[in-house]
């Protein structure tokens, strides 16, 4: 890549990766630490800590670089589900679609984990199907994922 590397990305377990503030700026509308440039450009050496792992870090500035983006049906579970909040949480807009796709595509084998992505992230049809396929499931395991993932105590008694 021809572009300069000006922005150091640390995932939650230590990994840095390089990165670059005009793609950032370009294709994300909130990734921390890059507030638009003034006259002067960009501080150099910026460092932005994530809440994110390095293997979902490393498929996310995939996402914000040039070039083809990346084949998402490898992807584990939690990778793809922690992924695809990640891609919500920065506004990655060019990602977010492609992440429903594939979390779509995953409903019938982790209706749980599909519900609490589509239920934070306001896909409502998405999360409607994903609700009728976890009846079965305990409901300590669906108090427990939605919990950890911060929704509305009151959406957790409506799907409970």
């Amino acid at each position: 890549c021809p572009l300069r590397v000006d922005v150091v990305v640390h995932s939650s377990d230590g990994v840095k990766f390089g990165a670059h503030t005009a793609n950032l700026l370009k294709y994300s509308d909130a990734f921390p630490g890059t507030e638009p440039p003034d006259a002067h450009g960009p501080a150099g050496g910026a460092v932005i800590r994530l809440a994110e792992a390095a293997d979902v870090v490393r498929v996310l500035l995939r996402f914000v670089h040039g070039g083809r983006q990346p084949a998402l049906s490898a992807l584990d579970v939690d990778t793809l589900s922690a992924l695809a909040a990640a891609v919500e949480r920065y506004q990655v807009y060019s990602a977010v679609e492609l992440c429903k796709a594939h979390m779509s595509l995953i409903l019938d084998a982790h209706p749980v984990d599909v519900f609490v992505y589509a239920a934070k992230h306001a896909h409502a049809e998405l999360a409607s199907k994903a609700a009728q396929r976890t009846l079965t499931t305990d409901s300590a395991e669906l108090v427990a994922k939605a919990t950890k993932a911060h929704l509305a105590p009151a959406l957790i008694v409506d799907w409970v």
